[in-house]
């Protein structure tokens, strides 16, 4: 479902595209504009950026709820409702912002779910499994310092060991950069430099990136160098702001996971061949040796 509302323009009624369909509807403009409130809420909810050429006259009539003769409104849609491209026109100035969302969201909850299977795949089994909890007598586990509750009434007595060091308000500063961020920055405005290089610094240590995670400095100079790639082609305007020039560091980080995540697999199927073809010249060998010992003996 990509949003439970939808933008509609006030007086839709009075609006040209109401009165081209009202034909449809016995010249009733308010009948008219709510069949097009119904057509929109489905195209928003089941159809990609407002594409909708290649949906069937069927299911554009059912989004609709449409009750007058049949195809009719779908055709009166592919000739008067639909720009060149198959989508539904100004459908980017009213659910455009809607539909980045959600794809930012989508993405956001892929990262998340990819990077908490590179974690798992990366530190194995669980140390502090059930299984492997020591139990006492009565079967529950034995309580461990991770688990056991402080006194809040004698935090004063919690060691100086214990506690975590103060968190810095600015990244450290780094001497040497990857070419991506070398690049990226000799782009920027010479005035902008010095508060990119602080951001990018940041981002490799949680800070303002990815809601606190550390970004990785591979993902960061892919990901800058591909921004860089893009915003130069010809008739797009460089936009230089964070959270654009993030979603490419995202997208690099991404790719990476999704890499690391099946590579156990290929893994062991690269192994699995290995043995396999062991197997075989072992066989082969054998057999060949057989061979040789009967023409011997013969």
């Amino acid at each position: 479902m990509a949003e439970d509302w939808i933008r509609v323009r006030t007086f839709l009624s009075s609006r040209p595209v109401a009165k081209r369909l009202a034909r449809l509807c016995r010249d009733d403009a308010q009948k008219a504009a709510g069949v097009l409130v119904d057509f929109w809420s489905g195209a928003a909810e089941f159809s990609k950026n407002g594409y909708i050429r290649d949906e069937s006259d069927a299911t554009l009539e059912e989004w609709a709820k449409w009750r007058g003769k049949r195809g009719a409104f779908a055709t009166w849609v592919r000739a008067e409702h639909m720009d060149d491209e198959g989508r539904i026109p100004e459908w980017d100035d009213f659910m455009g912002a809607l539909e980045a969302r959600r794809q930012a969201d989508r993405e956001r909850k892929e990262l998340e779910r990819l990077r908490r299977k590179a974690d798992r795949l990366s530190r194995g089994p669980s140390a502090d499994s059930p299984r492997d909890s020591p139990q006492t007598s009565r079967g529950s586990s034995a309580p461990t310092r991770a688990n056991v509750d402080v006194d809040v009434t004698k935090r004063d007595e919690i060691s100086p060991a214990t506690t975590p060091p103060p968190v810095a308000h600015a990244p450290p500063r780094r001497l040497r950069r990857t070419d991506g961020e070398t690049a990226f920055l000799a782009a920027l405005p010479e005035e902008s430099r010095a508060t990119w290089e602080a951001m990018i610094d940041g981002w490799l240590v949680g800070m303002g990136y990815a809601r606190g995670r550390a970004a990785h400095a591979d993902d960061v100079h892919t990901g800058l160098l591909e921004y860089l790639a893009v915003t130069s082609r010809p008739g797009i305007v460089r936009d230089f702001s964070p959270r654009y020039v993030v979603t490419f560091v995202e997208g690099a980080e991404r790719r990476r996971l999704k890499a690391e995540v099946g590579r156990p697999a290929r893994d062991r199927k690269g192994r699995q061949r290995a043995a396999d073809d062991t197997e075989a010249n072992a066989l082969a060998a054998a057999l060949a040796v057989q061979g040789i010992a009967k023409r011997a003996v013969s």
